[in-house]
């Protein structure tokens, strides 16, 4: 359903004539497409919101860190993990210098980079970045809030990889309190 509009929307934002408009489009579109398993269409959007994006000179919008992000997410989802880490990267670098570095949209970048590090056996590494990422998102949202099972269950996953079976049941029944809430 959402992309029964995709042409009007492009007319639209075609009309609009403001770049940042139509790189948020095809950003959107990216999104849409990626949880339709149109993976190559969805990077395809992706890479035209940074083009987009890198056409207006000095803009500095976190839109950029965004399509980072999620081309990151795509990437590891293909097992990409190098393109991954250097999309992730480039998102916690961005969102950082625009938005500050203890900002809440850098913790969602440093969980996918964590969750990259698992995938890459780097599990140390994974373990620093759930940390940070739950560190960053209680800060922002509190210690109930729904975000934080990510960074929980990743560093649950991790703590049962290395054997400490107490500290993963602990964080693991932490995340599973959020869920029911």
């Amino acid at each position: 359903a959402a992309l029964e509009g995709e042409a009007v929307a492009e007319a639209l934002a075609e009309r609009a004539r403001d770049e940042r408009v139509t790189a948020l489009l095809h950003n959107n579109l990216g999104v849409v497409l990626a949880a339709a398993d149109q993976a190559e269409r969805a990077r395809g959007h992706y890479l035209q919101a940074i083009d987009l994006l890198g056409r207006v000179e000095g803009l500095k919008d976190p839109l950029i860190g965004v399509v980072h992000h999620n081309l990151g997410g795509q990437a590891r989802e293909l097992r990409q993990l190098d393109a991954a880490r250097e999309h992730y990267t480039e998102a916690i670098r961005l969102f950082g210098e625009l938005l500050g570095e203890g900002h809440p949209y850098v913790a969602h970048p440093v969980n996918g980079l964590a969750e990259v590090d698992v995938l890459a056996g780097h599990l140390e590494a994974a373990a620093g970045g759930f940390t940070r990422s739950l560190a960053l998102m209680e800060a922002a949202y509190g210690a109930n809030h729904e975000y934080l099972m990510h960074p929980l269950v990743g560093l649950g996953q991790v703590r049962e990889r290395e054997g400490d079976h107490e500290a993963a049941t602990r964080i693991f029944r932490r995340a599973v309190d959020l869920g029911e809430q």
